[in-house]
């Protein structure tokens, strides 16, 4: 079940937490591409929006992207790629309680148990920060990387025996 509620442009903004059950990520909404791609204020508010927006681990590429975009014109529309870019860095933005029927506070929970498991020293240290952090959501690219560390576990072939 996934949530269609969107983070609105003209209010606060705010977490926005649910449960993607397929994994398989957002279909691209072509109209909403091309109303924003052609909507400087818009695309100016998104990405200062993004860019204050606490708890993210944006790459330099994407902080330069989402400046860039502080200062565009009225007028002048974003290519295709860009609009992507855009909606893909909101995406990010948001939180999820489960992947794929796995429980987000459980996976944490074993991996932590078995994190000294782990080839790579970042991977446990990743592990311990969710953990220390209470966290039972988390933004998609923090799950992926939860979701490799409890493959190499093997915490997800447990669960389908």
């Amino acid at each position: 079940m996934r949530s269609n509620r969107r983070i609105g442009l003209g209010c606060a903004f705010t977490e926005v937490v649910h449960t993607l059950s397929d994994g398989t990520g957002l279909m691209v909404d072509y109209r909403e591409l091309d109303r924003i791609a052609k909507d400087a204020s818009t695309v100016r508010s998104m990405a200062r929006m993004l860019l204050s927006y606490p708890g993210t681990d944006w790459s330099d590429w994407e902080v330069d992207f989402l400046r860039d975009r502080l200062t565009h014109q009225d007028g002048q529309a974003l290519s295709t790629r860009q609009a992507e870019v855009l909606l893909e860095l909101r995406d990010e933005t948001e939180h999820f309680t489960s992947w794929k029927k796995f429980s987000i506070s459980a996976l944490i929970e074993q991996a932590w148990l078995l994190r000294f498991d782990l080839d790579v020293d970042e991977d446990i240290e990743f592990i311990e920060e969710l953990k220390g952090s209470g966290r039972t959501s988390l933004q998609r690219r923090k799950i992926f990387r939860l979701m490799r560390c409890c493959r190499e576990l093997e915490i997800l072939e447990a669960h389908h025996h």
